[in-house]
């Protein structure tokens, strides 16, 4: 009788092991989809995970928060604006979310909420300066960065056609003018402005330019 009383004790420990090692595998197995799958809305910032750990943690390291409104979603970027720059990009209510981060060098210098092409979905991009640019890149020259929204449900890149002008240094400038991208510099003393215009065939989108005369 005692023998099978052990028994009996044995096997409702052994139930009891097996039912708490499931609810801890279970509970496991939620977090980890609120926290690795891209494809899912957004509420809170502790819900955002970029290499491991959540935006809010991530945020106390960087100075420069910006976030850009669109129609049904927030577009939102964080620089640390250090000599080796870290630039997180993420969304907050997209049908398909957009995580980025952008390791550079340099800093950001300013963001911009445009609709170039009229089609009633929002481009953000970032102006940027690096601390070490290609073979023909002046000192203070500008880079752009750019995305879209591709109908309100996903962001896509923007490519960035490239002006490969020699220029005085700290004279590249990227303004807004009605509603466009304008980038004005010197070059051997002589003011040049570019117009910027976005182009899409497809999924692909790319900003190029047009010399102003």
């Amino acid at each position: 009788m005692k023998s099978l009383k052990i028994k009996l004790l044995i096997l409702l420990f052994t139930v009891a092991v097996i039912s708490c090692k499931n609810n801890k595998d279970e509970k496991k197995s939620v977090d980890t989809e609120i926290r690795d799958v891209d494809n899912v809305k957004i509420d809170s910032d502790d819900d955002i995970f970029i290499e491991g750990k959540s935006i809010t943690e991530l945020l106390n390291d960087y100075s420069l928060k910006k976030t850009l409104e669109a129609d049904n979603f927030t577009f939102n970027i964080a620089a640390n604006n250090k000599d080796n720059n870290r630039i997180l990009i993420y969304t907050k209510g997209l049908e398909n979310e957009f995580r980025k981060v952008i390791s550079f060098e340099g800093k950001v210098l300013e963001t911009f909420t445009l609709d170039q092409n009229n089609d009633g979905y929002k481009e953000f991009y970032i102006t940027t300066t690096p601390l070490k640019g290609r073979s023909y890149a002046s000192v203070g020259d500008v880079e752009i960065i750019g995305f879209a929204s591709h109908e309100n449900k996903e962001i896509v890149e923007i490519a960035v056609e490239d002006i490969k002008s020699i220029k005085n240094e700290r004279t590249d400038k990227v303004d807004v003018v009605d509603g466009k991208l304008q980038r004005s510099f010197i070059v051997n003393n002589d003011p040049q402005k570019y117009n910027y215009n976005l182009n899409i065939d497809g999924d692909d989108y790319e900003l190029t330019y047009r010399k102003v005369k």
